[in-house]
């Protein structure tokens, strides 16, 4: 709700910023590799479609949240591998629904987030978007701090947090 992420060409990129920067709003470039979940990368779609159809996959066995829609994967059915694609294969050229993919963990019972990874971001993402309601989100790999220091510290922090949440 606070930061949003745009992904495209260089031109229409900078033409967004500038109208946003008119606007009194912050603008960062953030350096990537590709312009992933823009229509830059959506030929890739067809190649990982290919690629997944290849693979033997199952429901899963735990609620897991797409970033394409928010929602969760289907857990059961009839076709698992069709109704996992539908989400699953457009993920590298859609955009990333973050805020409902929290909003729809945290309405099914989760107020535990952890960031595994080698940045914070999405812990400090998943913190603006719960703002007012109690939760936990915590990195399990400070960039600064380093893995082991930041993990049994995400390790101490949750299991204080699963006491007081009970």
């Amino acid at each position: 709700p606070k930061m949003t992420v745009i992904a495209g060409s260089t031109p229409a990129v900078k033409d967004a910023m500038s109208a946003f920067e008119e606007k009194g709003f912050n603008c960062v470039v953030l350096p990537t590799s590709h312009a992933f979940h823009s229509e830059i990368v959506a030929p890739a779609n067809a190649p990982l479609k290919k690629f997944l159809e290849e693979l033997d996959l199952k429901y899963p066995k735990i609620p897991i949240t797409s970033n394409v829609d928010g929602q969760f994967y289907p857990m059961s059915g009839d076709s698992s591998s069709d109704a996992i694609l539908e989400k699953l294969a457009p993920q590298m050229a859609s955009s990333v629904e973050w805020t409902t993919q929290i909003n729809t963990m945290y309405d099914a019972g989760a107020r535990i987030f952890v960031e595994v990874g080698p940045k914070r971001a999405l812990s400090v993402f998943a913190t603006q978007i719960l703002e007012d309601r109690p939760h936990l989100a915590v990195m399990a790999n400070h960039p600064k701090q380093g893995g082991i220091a930041t993990f049994l510290a995400a390790i101490a922090s949750m299991a204080l947090a699963g006491r007081d949440m009970r």
